[in-house]
C-alpha cells in the first residue's frame, strides 16, 4: 500500500478501536462494538492482494476470491503515471483503492489498486479496470505479448 493508504488504514483502525472500547465499557450495547469492528474488517476481504497472468487469463487475487479476465476480452493496456478522480462506491484508502471510481480523463473504472501511482489501465470489451501490479512496465509488456499471441 502507498503511504496515504497506510495512514488511512491505521487512523480508521485506531479510531474504531477507541470508539468500540468506549461503547463496550460505557454502554450496554456490546453488539454495537462488535458491529463497529466488523464494519472495518469486512472491506479487507475485498482488497486486492496480487495480479498474475495464468494461462490465458489476468487474475486479480483478493483476500476473498479472485477476478478472472480472459486475455481475449482485453482490447488495450496502458500505463498510468498518476490518477485523479472521485470514488463512486468503494475504498479510497482503507486497505488500498478498490471499487468503482470515476477518473476525469478516463471515465468510469473498476479499480483494484494498492497505490495511486504507477497504475495499469486495462480496457476490455465491456469495462475498464485499473490495477497496480508490482512492476507495471514488465506486467504491461507481458500482458501485451499474451494479447498478441491470443490474436494470432
Amino acid at each position: 500500500m502507498d503511504r496515504f493508504a497506510k495512514i488511512v488504514t491505521a487512523f480508521v483502525w485506531i479510531s474504531t478501536l477507541l470508539v468500540s472500547a468506549f461503547v463496550l465499557f460505557y454502554t450496554e450495547l456490546p453488539f454495537l462494538s462488535a458491529l463497529l469492528l466488523l464494519s472495518i474488517a469486512f472491506p479487507y476481504l475485498f482488497s486486492p492482494r496480487d495480479f498474475v497472468l495464468i494461462d490465458n487469463h489476468l487474475v486479480i487475487k483478493k483476500v476473498l476470491g479472485k477476478v478472472k479476465i480472459p486475455i481475449e476480452d482485453i482490447e488495450e493496456v496502458k500505463l498510468l503515471k498518476k490518477i485523479s478522480g472521485i470514488r463512486v462506491f468503494g475504498s479510497g484508502g482503507l486497505y488500498g483503492y478498490f471499487g468503482y471510481f470515476h477518473l476525469g480523463h478516463i471515465g468510469s473504472v473498476k479499480m483494484y489498486a494498492k497505490r495511486r501511482n504507477k497504475l495499469v489501465l486495462i480496457s476490455c470489451k465491456s469495462r475498464r479496470i485499473v490495477i497496480s501490479p508490482e512492476n507495471p512496465e514488465e506486467f504491461v509488456a507481458e500482458l501485451e505479448s499474451r494479447i498478441k499471441n491470443v490474436m494470432y
